[in-house]
């Protein structure tokens, strides 16, 4: 492809692309031609999917294309590994996620009646498993956090505490930003009525973290997942419902 041929620098189109808030550029190279997010700069080994990490804040327009390619691309792609867990058929409706483990899928309710009697045993066994959270703080409280998360703290003037029109023990989805070496690990909900962090050595954080990482998507630096607040105001994280994108 013409867009991925290197220049004596080792740089393709796309990486000067990064660079600029042309989102009209990014969008043609990306979905009109196909060039890869992935192809390593010489000097810096840099690829154009980590430039817009590290570039988002300045560049917002270029970064909004290149998230939503991979996210449609990442949800396509998983989309089409799903089957039936009971007919073992892949629709091209919407699959069914079982509301007990959020692991088992199904073509509809009468797949998933019929499955039941085998399911139960390891829906049991995966069943949703929270952790509740300790010693959170409100977005902004530091100047670390402020430095590592600006464009979050800025937008996000929440506290810890369930988000507006929320139910006690309602779940609901929440974005965690993990910064790239161990410091604080920054929440918060879509309408920015719920925003705290957890910092290092606090329950729950390493076992958040180590999730995050997994999420090769956005390189382990942010996902989504269930939360819940209770009626004494602790916040509970449900891992196994990790996603890469809810809004």
């Amino acid at each position: 492809l013409l867009a991925d041929v290197q220049d004596r620098m080792g740089c393709v189109a796309l990486h000067e692309v990064m660079t600029t808030n042309r989102k009209d550029v990014a969008e043609f190279l990306l979905v009109k031609v196909g060039a890869s997010l992935d192809v390593k700069e010489l000097d810096s080994n840099a690829t154009p999917r980590e430039m817009s990490v590290r570039c988002g804040d300045k560049n917002p327009g270029t970064n909004s294309v290149v998230n939503k390619f991979i996210v449609d691309k990442e949800k396509q792609k998983r989309k089409d590994e799903r089957f039936c867990e009971y007919c073992q058929k892949r629709p091209d409706t919407k699959l069914l996620i079982c509301s007990g483990c959020h692991i088992s899928t199904y073509c509809n309710v009468e797949c998933q009646r019929a499955h039941w009697k085998t399911h139960k045993v390891i829906c049991k066994a995966n069943k949703e498993k929270g952790i509740k959270l300790e010693a959170a703080g409100p977005i902004g409280m530091t100047t670390l956090i402020k430095e590592e998360f600006r464009s979050v703290v800025d937008e996000y003037r929440g506290g810890y505490c369930k988000p507006q029109g929320v139910s006690v023990n309602e779940k609901f989805w929440i974005k965690v930003h993990a910064p790239r070496d161990n410091r604080p690990l920054l929440f918060n909900d879509e309408n920015g009525t719920c925003g705290f962090y957890v910092g290092p050595g606090a329950r729950g954080y390493a076992e958040i973290m180590a999730k995050v990482r997994e999420e090769e998507t956005f390189h382990g630096l942010k996902s989504y997942f269930r939360a819940s607040f209770d009626e004494n105001g602790d916040c509970t994280i449900f891992l196994q419902s990790s996603s890469i994108k809810h809004w």
